[in-house]
């Protein structure tokens, strides 16, 4: 990064930190220049260039105002690139990262404590993170803990195709990133394909939940997942022992996209509501914090990794999966009991037969 763009970006956060906690607002219909031109586009989307604590990221429903994060086309020209971190309007609101109209990163919803997929603040003793979700406005924010000297500026950054969280260093009288997103090759969107999962260090990175198997073993063996994964067991909607469902703990929550949210039902009432429609794939608690409320997804899951924030997803499946499972585990654990004591019995009679001759 040159003087120049370190230079901006501390004006832009200075001046942006003297307007916030002023009295007087700016609306978005409110001329700024004499020509009649406003802080928002013609569709009504108010375009950041930098996002820092106590600044709001998403929907306005009452105005239609929206408020997104764009990228510079490089830091040398300071119009609009095709990379942008938003809120996207689901059942479920979750922040995307989009490069041009194609979803390029996914924060996973809201949980309670922060999104599935995006764990970094967590435990962190710096950062209050919010999200409001409400029939008037939809949106994400962060403050800081009272009395923290940190400063920190959220951006889009199009030349690595990325979104960092840069810190100013005081010490070092420099900004340095304390977090990028992507981050690793399982952050990129939908890594794995339908009903696939990535782990990251892992080799290779995506494997298939339990119950489903690739789609395309040849894809696979070299390295393509975009297919995805299917069933590996014939599966019959309401058909006893054909239908159940598998919790796996520890995922990235699916796009939600497809999905439906009851912010009052219990768990055992979810899973009901889920299994008495064949669309439905999976089922969760909305608040991981509290277990409390339910979200139910329709079709393919997409887009799910092994998360430090992820939590227990159930999945439908063929129910014969889980008890075929059980039965191996159960005649393995057998043979070895009844093995065990043989081996030995041989060995001793081997021995003796040995010292004899």
């Amino acid at each position: 990064m040159t003087i120049l763009p370190i230079l901006l970006f501390t004006i832009s956060f200075l001046f942006y930190h003297q307007i916030s906690s002023a009295n007087d607002t700016i609306t978005q219909s409110e001329p700024l220049h004499d020509d009649g031109s406003t802080i928002t586009s013609k569709s009504g989307t108010f375009e950041l260039s930098f996002f820092n604590p106590g600044m709001k990221l998403g929907y306005d429903l009452r105005s239609g105002l929206e408020r997104k994060l764009t990228a510079w086309k490089n830091w040398d020209d300071p119009s609009t690139g095709n990379l942008s971190w938003a809120m996207e309007l689901t059942s479920d609101p979750e922040l995307v990262l989009w490069k041009g109209s194609e979803k390029y990163h996914r924060s996973g919803p809201w949980v309670g404590l922060g999104f599935s997929g995006a764990p970094l603040w967590r435990g962190t003793q710096l950062v209050i993170q919010n999200m409001v979700n409400t029939t008037s406005e939809v949106y994400y924010s962060y403050t800081l803990i009272q009395g923290t000297s940190m400063i920190t500026i959220t951006l889009v950054n199009q030349t690595l195709n990325a979104r960092q969280r840069i810190v100013w260093v005081q010490e070092e009288n420099k900004w340095k990133a304390f977090q990028t997103v992507p981050g690793d090759s399982c952050d990129y969107y939908n890594t794995c394909g339908p009903f696939g999962y990535c782990i990251s260090n892992h080799s290779p990175n995506c494997d298939c939940l339990e119950g489903f198997e690739p789609k395309s073993q040849q894809g696979w063996d070299t390295l393509d997942y975009t297919q995805g994964c299917v069933r590996s067991e014939p599966w019959s909607c309401k058909v006893k022992g054909k239908d159940g469902f598998r919790k796996i703990s520890g995922l990235k929550l699916p796009d939600t996209t497809h999905s439906w949210v009851d912010r009052n039902m219990k768990l055992e009432d979810c899973e009901a509501k889920c299994m008495g429609n064949c669309s439905c794939t999976a089922y969760t608690t909305l608040n991981a914090s509290g277990g409390s409320g339910c979200v139910i997804w329709y079709g393919d899951l997409f887009d799910l990794r092994v998360s430090d924030g992820g939590q227990e997803l159930y999945v439908r499946m063929a129910h014969t999966d889980s008890k075929k499972k059980t039965i191996v585990l159960a005649l393995s654990i057998t043979l070895l009991i009844v093995l065990c004591p043989l081996l030995l019995i041989f060995f001793v009679y081997y021995r003796i037969r040995k010292k004899r001759q």
